[in-house]
C-alpha cells in the first residue's frame, strides 16, 4: 500500500489486510549476519533514512533506521520488519502470503522459518532466481513456487499460442507457476492457462486502464500497489432462493444481497435486476411472472464502477418452474 503506507512495514501490510487484499507479497533478503528481514530494495536508500546494501548491513544496523519519515510523518520511527514478525502477525488469519526471494540463495534459510512458524500452508514463494525456484520446490515441494520473469509477446497468434504452450509445459516440468509480469501477457496466453487449470500471479498493476483491459481478459492473480481501488466492489452476489415453482399468472419478487468482503460473512442489500433468456417468464425488475408452463433460469445482476469501467456481476442461476 505504498500510496498509504511506508513500502514493506506492518502498517501497509495490515492495512492492505484491512481493505480486503486476499493475498498479500512481500520481498525478503538477507542480512550480513545472515538474518532474513523484509526488503524490496537491494539497498536501504530509497525507504529508509540510511544507506547501503542489505547484504552488507546487520540486523542491528538495519534495525536502527527509520522506514516511514519518508513518506509522512505520521510513520516516523516506522521499523524494518524481520520476516518472522511478518509471518507471526497473519499466522491462522485467512490471508495468502506472496513470499519473494529476492535475494539468491537465501530459499532454504526461508523455508526454515515458515515451517518455524507452522505456516506452511499459508505461504507461496516466488523469485526471479531460477536457483531459488528449484531450490524452493526440492525442500518444500508442497508449498506452491513461482517463476517471476518478463517478455516481450510474440506478433502472430500462432506464435502467441505457441508460446503459451511452452511456458506452461515449461513451468509443469519444474512444478512451478508462471508469475509473469503483466505486460507480457497476451489473451491467448491468459485463456491458455485458465483453460487448463494454472494459477499465475501478475504484477505489478499500477494504471487502472491496464489493470480493468487485463481482468477483461480473464487474468488471475493480479498484483497490485493500490487495493484501496477494488475495496468498494463487491465480490458476489447471491439470492435467498435457487429454486421457485409458480403457476401460470403467478409473480415472486427476488431481493439479492451482496457480500463486500470474501473473508466475513457480512451481508449488504444491493441495487439489483433481474433476467431471463426464456420466454416462459417476464421480467420487471425484480420480479418475475409466470406466462407458460416450462422451466428456465433466471439470474440477478449487479452494475457498479471499478478502474473507472463499468461492471456486471451476476448470481448463481435460480431455476424457476412454471405449471
Amino acid at each position: 500500500m505504498p500510496s498509504l503506507a511506508p513500502e514493506n512495514t506492518m502498517p501497509g501490510y495490515r492495512m492492505s489486510y484491512e481493505l480486503g487484499a486476499d493475498l498479500i507479497e512481500t520481498d525478503v533478503q538477507k542480512t550480513k549476519d545472515g538474518e532474513i528481514v523484509i526488503m524490496h530494495d537491494y539497498t536501504v536508500d530509497r525507504t529508509t533514512d540510511g544507506t547501503g546494501n542489505v547484504k552488507d548491513l546487520t540486523l542491528a544496523d538495519i534495525q536502527s533506521l527509520d522506514a516511514g519519515s519518508y513518506l509522512s510523518e505520521e510513520f516516523a520511527g516506522e521499523k524494518v520488519p524481520l520476516f518472522r514478525e511478518f509471518l507471526q502477525e497473519f499466522k491462522g488469519k485467512e490471508i495468502i502470503l506472496l513470499v519473494e526471494l529476492k535475494a539468491d540463495g537465501i530459499a532454504e534459510d526461508t523455508i526454515r522459518i515458515i515451517e518455524e512458524e507452522g505456516m506452511r500452508d499459508q505461504v507461496v514463494l516466488q523469485s526471479f532466481h531460477l536457483n531459488s525456484v528449484t531450490q524452493s520446490v526440492a525442500s518444500a515441494p508442497n508449498m506452491p513456487s513461482g517463476y517471476l520473469y518478463s517478455a516481450a509477446v510474440p506478433q502472430t497468434e500462432a506464435a502467441r499460442l505457441n508460446d503459451a504452450r511452452n511456458m506452461m509445459n515449461y513451468a509443469t516440468r519444474l512444478n512451478v507457476t508462471l508469475n509473469s509480469s503483466y505486460s507480457s501477457l497476451s489473451p491467448e496466453f491468459t485463456s491458455y492457462l485458465r483453460q487448463r487449470g494454472m494459477i499465475s500471479f501478475h504484477w505489478m498493476f499500477r494504471n487502472e486502464a491496464d489493470f480493468g483491459e487485463q481482468l477483461q481478459n480473464g487474468v488471475i492473480g493480479p498484483i497490485t500497489d493500490y487495493t484501496q481501488w477494488l475495496t468498494e466492489a463487491p465480490i458476489r452476489i447471491e439470492t435467498p432462493i435457487k429454486t421457485r415453482n409458480l403457476n401460470i399468472g403467478q409473480t415472486a419478487t427476488i431481493q439479492a444481497k451482496a457480500f463486500l468482503n470474501y473473508r466475513t460473512d457480512k451481508k449488504e442489500n444491493i441495487e439489483t435486476n433481474l433476467f431471463s433468456s426464456s420466454d416462459n417468464v417476464k421480467i420487471d425488475g425484480n420480479t418475475i411472472q409466470a406466462e407458460k408452463s416450462g422451466s428456465s433460469y433466471v439470474f440477478a445482476q449487479h452494475t457498479f464502477t471499478m478502474l473507472d469501467q463499468e461492471w456486471t456481476l451476476v448470481s448463481e442461476p435460480i431455476e424457476v418452474t412454471v405449471k
